[in-house]
């Protein structure tokens, strides 16, 4: 059996070996460096080494039965999603597109059509805008590179191809994006940058917060910066330094100062008032601002130096802080 496959701009730049691995997920790796070796992969009709980086518009040639494309890789069905919740965009251009997460949706699905989904949104919405043929791309999807809790509102990042989303990826990495939160929390605190260690319990899916490194903890860093308070609760904006599962709600309750409305982290009693006087039934954690400085200037989305992206807070959350602070935010 012998097929065809047309090498496309998402494509491109990829090692030949890695690329045929994440096309051909149940292939093993040993077999597809064995039939690059032996000729049985070609590139433009020639033999080529594992390493290769393989070229837009390149032919890759492919002998063997067992290199099945699946039916299901990327594309979505457009007719069985038809009632999608087309996303709040916030910032788009040819390479990036940032849009609100609202509360009680997930970034990527736990499998529930009934869930909301805002990775599939996403889909449907650039598929709808014909930015992107989602059921020609062999393995690119366009995918989020910062990630929420589902009753966290606030800013996603997603890569609109390939490069621009390995890009993105390492600037996360490198905290060369910042992401900025508004937060209301119990009690006072001081500005300054706080340290701490953190290790996942997934029995109790939480977040445990150490005052020195233990075995298997990951340290974590946030700087508040505390813009109001009235000594029963305060307004902090937190600049996320590190990103950990549950981070700030966690080092918050870690500091006496829980968020008001969390279920996992919170006060009780402090929920039960805000929900009673506000209708308040989820944190009040907002991630409503990114930063991107110092990018790398032969990066392709280098443009977006010195580029500030906010997020218009909930109104809910507007009405807490002027009746309960008398400010407006």
């Amino acid at each position: 059996m012998k097929q065809e496959i047309r090498i496309g701009g998402n494509e491109k730049n990829q090692r030949l070996d890695k690329f045929l691995r994440k096309l051909f997920k149940n292939v093993e790796l040993n077999l597809i460096f064995r039939d690059i070796r032996k000729g049985n992969i070609r590139v433009n009709g020639k033999k080529q080494k594992i390493n290769y980086k393989i070229q837009e518009n390149d032919i890759l040639r492919i002998f063997g039965y067992y290199y099945k494309l699946g039916n299901d890789s990327q594309g979505i069905d457009t007719e069985e999603y038809v009632e999608y919740n087309k996303p709040k965009i916030c910032y788009e251009d040819s390479n990036i597109l940032v849009v609100v997460k609202d509360i009680d949706t997930l970034v990527h699905s736990d499998g529930n059509r009934d869930t909301k989904d805002l990775s599939k949104d996403v889909r449907m919405y650039l598929s709808k805008k014909k930015d992107i043929n989602l059921n020609n791309n062999l393995i690119f999807n366009p995918s989020p590179v910062n990630r929420l809790d589902r009753n966290t509102y606030g800013l996603v990042i997603f890569g609109k191809n390939n490069l621009a989303t390995r890009e993105l990826c390492e600037l996360i990495k490198a905290r060369i994006i910042s992401k900025y939160y508004r937060v209301l929390v119990e009690g006072k605190i001081k500005d300054g940058i706080y340290t701490a260690y953190i290790k996942k319990d997934s029995k109790l899916n939480k977040s445990i917060v150490y005052k020195y490194k233990i075995p298997e903890s990951k340290e974590i860093q946030m700087e508040v910066r505390v813009i109001d308070t009235n000594g029963v609760v305060s307004l902090l904006e937190i600049n996320l330094i590190t990103g950990r599962s549950h981070q700030i709600r966690s080092h918050l309750q870690f500091l006496n100062n829980p968020i008001v409305g969390d279920i996992k982290y919170g006060n009780k009693g402090l929920k039960n008032y805000f929900f009673n006087k506000y209708g308040v039934q989820n944190q009040l954690l907002f991630a409503y601002k990114l930063s991107f400085n110092g990018i790398d200037e032969n990066m392709s989305i280098n443009y977006l130096n010195s580029k500030v992206i906010v997020a218009p807070l909930p109104s809910q959350f507007k009405r807490i802080i002027k009746q309960e602070f008398k400010i407006t935010i």
